[in-house]
């Protein structure tokens, strides 16, 4: 596994040293979760030969270890999941408000 990458967080924290596994990233060592915490957005990473990954919205989805490797999903929010998940946290504030009685 090469670990080529440097991923760039949305404070501009930069995490170098990462490999990718097909569409998920990989660490040799263990990777502090909290740093990602409220900093996806925006997030990018780029590896040795030129190669990108840029977007506007992203969540860590749950950090494992798989034999030697911490592996890190990062996954793209679209804005219609980001309207949808508001939506929700509307709703369920509003059956807060009336009681659950709509």
């Amino acid at each position: 596994m090469e670990y080529n990458w440097t991923l760039t967080l949305a404070d501009g924290t930069t995490i170098k040293n990462i490999g990718m596994n097909g569409s998920m990233f990989t660490s040799p060592v263990p990777v502090d979760e909290e740093v990602f915490k409220n900093n996806l957005s925006p997030f990018k990473a780029e590896n040795t030969k030129g190669d990108k990954i840029e977007y506007d919205f992203a969540r860590l989805g749950y950090v494992y270890q798989q034999g030697d490797e911490w592996w890190i999903p990062i996954e793209q929010i679209m804005k219609y999941d980001i309207r949808i998940d508001k939506l929700e946290a509307d709703v369920s504030m509003l059956m807060l408000l009336v009681g659950g009685n709509l």
